[in-house]
């Protein structure tokens, strides 16, 4: 049986599915959408533990195409790729607490290269 989620948390996890669905199912936004994520785990970052990682994986994303080690055309579109990747398993995870960590987990540390 799953961990209970309180009613915040519940809600950030909908706002985030509504984004990641958003983002698959319009090619061509993914870079904007990934701002918009950034931005609307703001709000939640101290009372929900995974909009915290939710927000460096999406600032790691879009700095993939904005920020200063952004590539060439070739490397956008993979940075594209991963956005795609990263809505796509958000919205295959398990909406327990365990499985939420473990994808931020690999998200934030093993993607998007943050330090253990």
């Amino acid at each position: 049986m799953g961990e209970a989620l309180d009613g915040q948390t519940r809600e950030f996890l909908a706002g985030v599915d509504e984004h990641a669905r958003r983002l698959l199912g319009a090619p061509g936004t993914e870079y904007d959408v990934g701002l918009e994520l950034m931005g609307y785990s703001l709000p939640y970052m101290d009372a929900v533990e995974s909009a915290v990682g939710v927000y460096m994986i999406w600032g790691a994303l879009t700095d993939g195409i904005d920020g200063p080690a952004a590539g060439g055309p070739e490397a956008k579109e993979s940075v594209i790729a991963d956005m795609r990747r990263a809505a796509s398993e958000w919205l295959t995870a398990s909406r327990t607490g365990a499985a939420l960590r473990i994808y931020l987990d690999h998200w934030v540390h093993d993607e998007c290269g943050y330090a253990r």
